[in-house]
């Protein structure tokens, strides 16, 4: 009797430590947390979010029969404590409106951004289970120009910028979306260039120059926060910042979230490019701003040079904010030998309670900490290990050890859970 008292009490504790240590969904979207809790339905830490949030998501693999609601209006322009102000959410829970001719937008109103050919996209959309996916096959052109210049496309797209009705130009503009890829699909990903996200100006004054932000799927994926270099006269000027995924592997079947901050401007111009906990690109004080006098559009959707390979990609919870202020001359980490060591001190007192071997060694700390005074760059893996870990200790806790040296919470928080549950299962 005893003995089974004493293994209900380990199971309990086992749930509660794997609840303690999971991750952070306070930033999820319902639709989000049903959506994982259904196609995980043995994980305790998305069944347990899903009943504090006292969501009913279906079971059994029953359709989610939560309840969304989405703006039929613009929201309202509300800051949180943060002074983040949200415009506009999309999550494919309500039919899909938009305007098939750029004329007449109202608001953050929905619109196709290449004409005429809109039916390009819609032959291309399709929304089920509250979720979009394109799928872009051979020949798909929705501008008349797509041919001549050898693109295929299939995109929608909205308004951000514009200084009457929008957000104004000196607000730190944040746009985030989900997106996920098929799995194991690298290899239909090997051609010239797919991005499926950009942040382009409006009009046609400077033709051939490129989107002042995008997001790249195509090799590995990638992102770019492109300098135009105080000049408009030559495209071929232009720095296109073209800067390759190092951590996150987007052919694994699961979704990504990816974020990007923007302040347009031709001497104060600020861009911030993430994917899931990666930091892809970082640009400050540049130029961004290609035309003063135009608006700023983001488009989402598949642009490509012509392949003949079909590619597929699904969009999911998409917000755009902005902020007043945004502090991007703060120090992002904390690298202080202090700092650390401290990190380093919880994680080894996780994994000795935990029964996890192999983390660095004293001796390699403190070369890692020894190099990485005065640096504030995200690191990722092959700069770890260049900086003193061993490629040893980097296989076998990679995340932990990228997270320790990237957290840019305080030493209280990171602490508070060195690793997520997940990391370590068998």
């Amino acid at each position: 009797m005893n003995s089974c008292i004493r293994i209900v009490c380990v199971l309990i504790s086992s749930l509660i430590a794997t609840h303690a240590l999971s991750q952070d969904m306070s930033g999820w979207s319902d639709k989000t947390v049903c959506r994982l809790a259904q196609a995980q339905q043995d994980s305790v830490e998305y069944q347990f979010e899903m009943k504090q949030r006292g969501l009913n998501c279906g079971g059994n693999g029953t359709k989610n029969s939560i309840t969304y609601s989405k703006h039929e209006e613009p929201l309202p322009e509300i800051a949180d404590e943060k002074g983040y102000v949200v415009v506009l959410k999309e999550d494919f829970s309500k039919p899909f409106k938009y305007k098939k001719i750029k004329k007449n937008i109202y608001k953050y109103e929905y619109f196709m951004p290449n004409e005429p050919f809109w039916k390009a996209f819609r032959d291309s959309m399709k929304i089920e289970n509250g979720q979009m996916t394109i799928t872009i096959k051979p020949g798909t052109r929705q501008w008349d120009g797509d041919e001549r210049n050898g693109t295929e496309r299939a995109e929608w797209g909205f308004y951000l910028v514009n200084e009457d009705k929008l957000i104004s130009r000196e607000k730190y503009i944040k746009v985030s979306y989900e997106f996920k890829l098929p799995e194991d699909s690298k290899k239909l990903y090997q051609n010239q260039r797919t991005l499926i996200f950009q942040l382009k100006h409006d009009g046609g004054k400077y033709p051939g120059f490129s989107p002042a932000s995008a997001f790249y799927v195509h090799k590995g994926g990638a992102a770019t926060c492109v300098d135009y270099n105080n000049q408009r006269d030559n495209k071929s000027s232009q720095i296109q910042n073209h800067t390759n995924i190092r951590e996150t592997n987007i052919y694994d079947g699961e979704w990504h979230k990816v974020e990007i901050i923007l302040k347009l401007g031709k001497k104060d111009g600020y861009c911030l490019v993430t994917i899931d906990e990666e930091k892809i690109i970082e640009k400050i004080n540049y130029d961004n701003d290609l035309n003063p006098n135009e608006q700023l559009v983001a488009k989402i959707g598949a642009y490509r040079d012509e392949t003949d390979i079909t590619q597929q990609i699904t969009f999911d919870n998409i917000e755009v904010g902005y902020f007043s202020e945004l502090n991007v001359f703060a120090k992002r980490y904390d690298r202080t030998s202090n700092g650390m060591r401290e990190r380093f001190k919880c994680l080894s007192d996780y994994a000795v309670a935990n029964g996890i071997i192999g983390l660095p060694s004293a001796q390699e700390i403190e070369t890692l900490i020894t190099s990485l005074k005065n640096n504030d760059y995200y690191m990722h893996k092959g700069k770890i290990v260049n900086g003193g870990i061993t490629q040893e200790s980097m296989v076998e806790h990679r995340k932990a050890l990228i997270r320790l040296v990237n957290f840019e919470g305080s030493n209280e928080d990171y602490c508070a859970k060195p690793v997520f549950a997940d990391w370590y299962l068998p």
